[in-house]
């Protein structure tokens, strides 16, 4: 993302323009919203240069807001609050519709104890069981404020809700999800492979050359499934089984949630017990943690900003 909005600002004025951006993923991850920050000349005119920008990007990308903020925004360390959603597809058929945006698992998963684990993550943990080998933060504590299953069903047709749900996550996501963090603390180092996307910018400081927030974040258009809480195991059969998992946490280790996921798994699929997720938490020896889940499933949803409104209507 952020070299193709580097050329197309290259384009636009005719000068190289660095962009800060507010994070990175996996490849293969999805994000709803991204953010960046760049320099632009006084009295731009900022809905030409969206304009600009995103018939000059990639089909990938979409800019859908520009706003002024202050010289000293941050989109990457700004943030006080982040949220993820990974999407399972729990059913015999694939979906065309989601073959790159979930997991798709044939197995029946018994949702009941994979809702158990997921309640076992909430506070302050240390995670070293679910990051990656390669993670060089210098410790694995991280306070997690939200962390539960969502089902999304699909009834007896094999499809139905499911391109929906997924386009209108946006609007699911916000089921549950506070605004900010509640302490409104500043976050430390951004460690490992969290990403980051717009809540609120700041007023460009008068008298200074303003800096720019880039905002990619595509709203829905459809309606959507409900989600609920995710209780019961899934018969596995032709229809439903459209599954994520939401968490929510001050900041995250490299490939965190895809490992929480993929050993959240090995527990529905009944490999692994509950009180084994629970030992993992406890111990944290990421060599008997489950597989990582593959990139497809995930997206970044959300991410907040201290004293900034809530972004539901954006």
């Amino acid at each position: 993302m952020q070299g193709e909005i580097e050329a197309a600002l290259r384009t636009v004025f005719s000068r190289a323009v660095r962009v800060s951006a507010s994070g990175r993923t996996d490849a293969g991850v999805h994000a709803l919203g991204q953010v960046a920050s760049f320099d632009v000349d006084d009295g731009t005119d900022l809905d030409r240069l969206r304009a600009s920008l995103n018939a000059l990007s990639g089909r990938g990308i979409s800019v859908v807001s520009l706003e002024p903020v202050n010289d000293g925004f941050d989109p990457r360390r700004d943030a006080c609050a982040r949220s993820y959603r990974y999407w399972i597809l729990n059913r015999r058929a694939p979906s065309p519709f989601l073959a790159d945006r979930a997991w798709h698992i044939v197995a029946p998963l018994d949702w009941t104890a994979m809702a158990a684990c997921a309640e076992l993550l909430a506070g302050e943990h240390d995670f070293s069981a679910f990051r990656a080998a390669d993670c060089e933060a210098a410790h694995a504590r991280r306070r997690v404020m939200q962390s539960r299953w969502l089902d999304y069903g699909g009834g007896g047709d094999p499809d139905a809700g499911l391109l929906d749900a997924a386009a209108a996550g946006r609007d699911a996501a916000l089921l549950g999800a506070a605004v900010a963090h509640p302490d409104g603390e500043a976050l430390g180092s951004m460690d490992g492979s969290a990403t980051e996307s717009p809540a609120g910018g700041r007023l460009a400081v008068p008298g200074h050359e303003p800096r720019v927030k880039a905002s990619n974040a595509p709203v829905a258009g459809v309606g959507g499934a409900s989600p609920h809480a995710g209780v019961g195991a899934s018969k596995g059969g032709a229809g439903g089984g459209l599954r994520c998992y939401e968490i929510r946490a001050t900041a995250y280790l490299k490939q965190m949630v895809r490992i929480i996921v993929g050993t959240m798994a090995e527990v529905g699929l009944g490999r692994m017990s509950v009180q084994d997720f629970q030992k993992l938490l406890d111990s944290g020896g990421r060599a008997d943690a489950g597989r990582t889940a593959p990139a497809c499933g995930l997206t970044l949803f959300r991410v907040e900003y201290p004293g900034a409104d809530d972004q539901a209507a954006r």
